[in-house]
C-alpha cells in the first residue's frame, strides 16, 4: 500500500494494513526480497481477461514464467482450485493457504481435528488438500511433487507438514521487500498521488532490488543505507568534473550603470530574467519578480 488519503477513484481502505489509505500494488517477489513484477491497482473498471479479479492479477504477473515447472507460493486471496489445475496444465505449481469456505474443495474440510491431526485429498488433476491443525486449523493447497503432506522435523526440532516449511520460507519476500523499502523513505506529503508511485518504485523497489543484486554478485558487502549514500554519491559524481570536484553552476551577475534624469523613464526589465521567469512561471509572474534596471550588461 502506498499511503494516500486524497480523492481517487481506486483509492483503497484496508484495515488490516499499516497505512489504511493509499493505492494498492501487486507484487511478485522472490523469497529474497527481489521485485521481479508488480500490477497497480486501477479500480473495478480495469479490464479482466478470464475469470475473477486474483485469477487476471496472478496471471499478469506470472506471465513470463509459464512452462518451466516454477513453483508459485500465494496466501487465500489468489489461490483456488481451478487456479491450481490451470496453473498446473502450463506446467506451474502453486502452493499456499486456502480458507475452508472456499468452493470445490472436499466435503471434509469443515471436520474438526484434534491438535497434531493432518488430513490429506488429491482429486484427478494432481490438486492435492492438506489440513493439519495446531494452535489453530491451517488448510492448504498445493500441487507440488515435493509436497507429500507428511509432518516431518524441521530446524529448532518442530513437527510440521513438509508443505508449510516450504510455506514459510518462500512468503517472506514480499514482506521482505516492503521492509527493506520502508527503511529511509522518501514519500513526502504532496497533492500528486503519481509522484507517490514514481517515487516508490525508484526509490524503493528499484533501489532495492540493486542493494539484492550487489548483495549476491557484488564484490563488497554493504548495508541498505551505505548502499543508499553510495549511490547518492556517485550520482553527485557524474556532476563533476574528471578529478571528482563537483561543479556548481554559477549565477549570472548583473553590472549596473548609472544614468542621469528620472528613474521611472530609465528604469526598465533585465532582458534575461524576463526570458528566464516567462519560460518558468509564465508572463504573469515577470511584473513583480523581473528585476529593474537603468541599464544590464551581461
Amino acid at each position: 500500500m502506498v499511503p494516500w488519503r486524497g480523492r481517487l477513484s481506486f483509492r483503497q481502505y484496508i484495515p488490516g494494513k499499516r497505512h489504511k489509505y493509499g493505492i494498492k500494488l501487486y507484487k511478485l517477489c522472490l523469497p529474497e526480497g527481489y521485485t521481479y513484477n508488480m500490477h497497480i491497482y486501477s479500480g473495478k473498471k480495469e479490464a479482466r481477461i478470464v475469470k475473477a479479479h486474483s485469477h487476471d492479477v496472478v496471471m499478469k504477473l506470472i506471465g513470463g514464467l509459464l512452462f518451466e515447472g516454477r513453483t508459485l507460493f500465494t496466501d487465500s486471496f489468489y489461490i483456488s482450485v481451478p487456479m491450481a489445475e490451470e496453473l498446473l496444465r502450463k506446467k506451474t505449481y502453486i502452493c499456499g493457504t486456502v480458507k475452508m469456505n472456499k468452493k470445490f474443495l472436499p466435503s471434509q474440510a469443515k471436520q474438526k481435528q484434534k491438535r497434531g491431526d493432518i488430513m490429506s485429498f488429491e482429486n484427478r488433476s494432481g490438486v492435492k488438500f492438506l489440513k493439519w491443525t495446531d494452535k489453530r486449523p491451517l488448510c492448504m493447497l498445493t500441487t507440488s511433487r515435493n509436497h507429500e503432506c507428511v509432518i516431518i522435523r524441521g530446524k529448532n526440532d518442530k513437527l510440521k507438514p513438509n508443505a508449510v516449511f516450504s510455506y514459510n520460507d518462500a512468503k517472506k519476500g514480499v514482506d521482505l521487500s516492503d521492509q527493506m523499502s520502508s527503511y529511509y523513505n522518501c514519500l513526502r506529503k504532496t497533492v500528486k498521488w503519481y509522484r507517490k508511485i514514481v517515487i516508490e518504485l525508484i526509490c524503493g523497489t528499484c533501489l532495492v532490488n540493486a542493494w539484492y543484486v550487489h548483495k549476491k554478485w557484488g564484490t563488497k558487502r554493504l548495508k541498505i543505507l551505505k548502499f543508499r549514500e553510495k549511490i547518492i554519491d556517485d550520482l553527485l559524481m557524474n556532476v563533476g568534473n574528471a578529478s571528482g570536484e563537483v561543479i556548481i553552476p554559477k549565477q549570472k551577475k548583473h553590472f549596473l550603470s548609472s544614468y542621469e534624469g528620472s528613474a521611472r523613464k530609465t528604469r526598465k526589465r533585465c532582458k534575461e530574467c524576463y526570458k528566464r521567469l516567462a519560460n518558468l512561471k509564465g508572463t504573469h509572474c515577470i511584473t513583480n519578480r523581473a528585476k529593474k534596471s537603468a541599464d544590464v550588461l551581461q
